[in-house]
């Protein structure tokens, strides 16, 4: 099963750079997925060619963001919703998920790849970690708790 691994940036020209440097480590580019405020930055998104469809997308509490690959499919779908929710259907709990919408709409930048192993997210966080990323996680490690009845 693929899990995503996922970092905020300050910056949508740093989220770029870790983009160009996932590929060049060997990660498809349908498997990467870029979100961050619009901005001048985005012919610079989408002139770079790292990414597959990358489109400017209107969300609820964020007002514009530019949006590329998995999130952006996702964002697009028949099923309107929003960023947390999408984020929070990869595994990562609903604080988090919060958290990074909140982050976005600060002017951070969001990068995440969808990897198949554990030796894919192992190079994906180390390309993370070395470009100064914050709060690198792994979706899924944040095993929602059962309470004594079972419901999550």
């Amino acid at each position: 099963m693929k899990r995503p691994v996922l970092c905020v940036v300050d910056t949508a020209g740093r989220a770029q750079r870790i983009v160009a440097q996932l590929r060049r480590s060997g990660f498809a580019r349908e498997v990467i997925s870029l979100v961050c405020r619009d901005s001048a930055d985005r012919a610079d998104v989408s002139a770079q060619g790292w990414l597959v469809a990358v489109a400017l997308v209107v969300l609820p509490g964020l007002g514009s963001v530019i949006a590329a690959g998995l999130i952006l499919a996702a964002l697009s779908g028949p099923v309107k919703t929003d960023l947390a929710d999408i984020i929070r259907g990869w595994g990562v709990p609903w604080d988090g998920a919060k958290e990074y919408e909140e982050r976005i709409a600060g002017g951070s930048a969001l990068v995440s790849v969808h990897t198949g192993s554990n030796e894919e997210r192992e190079v994906a966080k180390q390309v993370f970690e070395s470009n100064g990323c914050v709060d690198v996680r792994v979706a899924g490690d944040d095993a929602a708790r059962r309470s004594n009845d079972g419901n999550v």
